[in-house]
């Protein structure tokens, strides 16, 4: 099972870069990363222009289980312009908020009706919520660890159980 990192492709301050040394986010199992991806896609809304329309669909095609150790989540596109950034973080933010509505995990079978099949267990609340405060302090610039320096992945309560 591979990983991605998760990044904006920005600094500690906020400022592009291309250096995935310099570059704030997180590393994330794939699975869960396409997982989120879905959700967002879900949450965020109709998209107003071509633009947001390319970078929905981008979450989507990132989201069918077809890449493996680095998923093209198109979030360095959706921040490179204002009305994009917009529409990432308000899918974030959403699609967070739906979350810690929940009040049971995300069973197999809807993980099945979402398009997301091949799960061997249900997704727990603590695991979603895990992932949507790593996302929110990503669009937050809260973020200060990068490719080299972080440890934590989020979504990954139980080591060593793979979700796929």
């Amino acid at each position: 099972m591979g990983t991605s990192f998760v990044t904006l492709e920005r600094d500690v301050n906020g400022i592009p870069t291309s250096d995935i040394n310099h570059q704030v986010g997180f590393w994330m199992r794939d699975s869960m990363l396409e997982l989120w991806l879905r959700l967002m896609v879900l949450n965020a809304g109709e998209p107003k222009s071509q633009g947001l329309i390319a970078i929905r669909n981008q979450w989507f095609l990132a989201s069918q289980d077809v890449c493996s150790g680095c998923i093209p989540t198109g979030l360095d596109t959706a921040a490179a312009t204002p009305e994009g950034f917009v529409f990432m973080k308000t899918a974030v933010e959403n699609l967070s908020a739906a979350v810690c509505l929940m009040d049971g995990p995300l069973t197999r079978s809807a993980l099945d009706l979402l398009g997301c099949g091949g799960w061997q267990r249900d997704i727990e609340i603590e695991d979603l919520m895990d992932i949507a405060a790593a996302f929110l302090d990503l669009v937050n610039f809260n973020g200060s660890s990068t490719a080299s320096t972080e440890k934590y992945v989020p979504g990954r309560r139980q080591p060593g159980i793979l979700p796929r």
